[in-house]
């Protein structure tokens, strides 16, 4: 419940500084500088084509207010960073109990994945709009050298000569949102969210025969979810120049997977763990946006985005369970998870 309520008040928080951001204004109205806001029809002579109707091209774009494009895609890609795991002792030697390997090690190079939405603007002046952005394949390795006897519980490993370390992660991004304008600078923004997040660590162990030992974390989340936000124009002067900040939060369900397991050189199964979840999970999601308009029909963009989610099970969180249980047939579901890097692309209108 403390989750819901914590989703609930940065949803709340994040709609509400989207209109405290936004100065309400009417077409007509002068601000300190001397720039005049003019409504979306002063620079067209039909109304028809003010509402959406005989935009053709023949209308050039008026920059900021002008004719609005019926179909707008976006295709570019995002460039993230994961934060590092949680701290926490997973590996000790036997006897002695002294850290070899924490949680914390691994620290994620920075990931591309593609970013592709489509909007369309709708009669009524509201749009739809479908988005897809993949974090791909974000990876973290450590060599821990020889450890000698040591513990991974509850695995226990005698002679080993080696222990590697690999920890990837992949992120997928599906949302469907209803955007309604509220007025000349923020638009309301509701709709559903799928996120598939697959986290993976695996412990490498050599031994003198040659042999290894793999030891897996495998976590499968699944998560579905409503979400609410606001599209705030931080900065449109009528140019070609445009900086808009958009804020999304809501709350999901997830249906998560754990999956523990140890395999050999020849790929058979030594032993065998798992269990689910279904639980709350929130997720948020900040960016800052600025467009450059290159023609009436393309513009550049670029920018930054902040994505968090809460209530995910992750390897490290489930394995430090594992190790403190004793116990293979377990998942952790608190996990807390940060991306952040830069949005880059071109968008298309017609």
């Amino acid at each position: 419940m403390s989750k819901l309520l914590r989703a609930m008040a940065v949803g709340y928080f994040g709609l509400t500084a989207g209109t405290t951001l936004a100065v309400e204004r009417r077409a007509g109205d002068s601000i300190a500088d001397g720039i005049e806001l003019t409504s979306a029809c002063d620079s067209i002579a039909s109304d028809e084509c003010c509402n959406g109707v005989g935009c053709g091209e023949d209308v050039s774009l008026d920059l900021g207010c002008g004719c609005p494009s019926l179909w707008t895609v976006r295709a570019g890609a995002v460039i993230m960073k994961r934060e590092r795991p949680n701290a926490g002792v997973l590996a000790v030697s036997d006897p002695g109990n002294n850290p070899i390997s924490n949680t914390a090690d691994f620290a994620f190079d920075w990931t591309g994945g593609p970013d592709v939405s489509i909007v369309r603007q709708t009669a009524s002046g509201n749009a739809w709009e479908l988005r897809y952005f993949g974090i791909l394949d974000a990876e973290a390795n450590r060599d821990y050298g020889d450890p000698g006897n040591f513990n991974i519980l509850p695995y226990g490993f005698n002679t080993s000569n080696s222990l590697t370390a690999n920890y990837e992660s992949t992120l997928h991004s599906t949302e469907l949102n209803w955007l309604h304008p509220f007025s000349q600078r923020v638009t309301w923004l509701a709709g559903f969210r799928w996120i598939e997040l697959n986290d993976h660590l695996t412990y490498t162990v050599g031994f003198p025969s040659p042999s290894i030992i793999d030891v897996n974390y495998n976590m499968q989340n699944h998560l579905y979810g409503a979400q609410t936000g606001a599209d705030v124009a931080l900065w449109n002067r009528g140019g070609r120049l445009t900086v808009n900040g958009i804020v999304k939060a809501g709350v999901y369900g997830n249906s998560a997977d754990s999956n523990i397991y140890e395999i050999d050189n020849d790929g058979d199964v030594l032993s065998d763990g798992g269990a689910s979840s279904s639980h709350v999970a929130f997720v948020g999601d900040l960016s800052f946006v600025a467009t450059y308009q290159v023609t009436p029909h393309f513009a550049l963009r670029g920018g930054y985005q902040l994505l968090w989610l809460d209530g995910v099970a992750l390897a490290s969180n489930t394995a430090l369970l594992a190790k403190k249980e004793i116990d293979k047939n377990v998942i952790g579901t608190d996990g807390s998870l940060f991306y952040n890097g830069a949005l880059v692309g071109g968008e298309f209108t017609w």
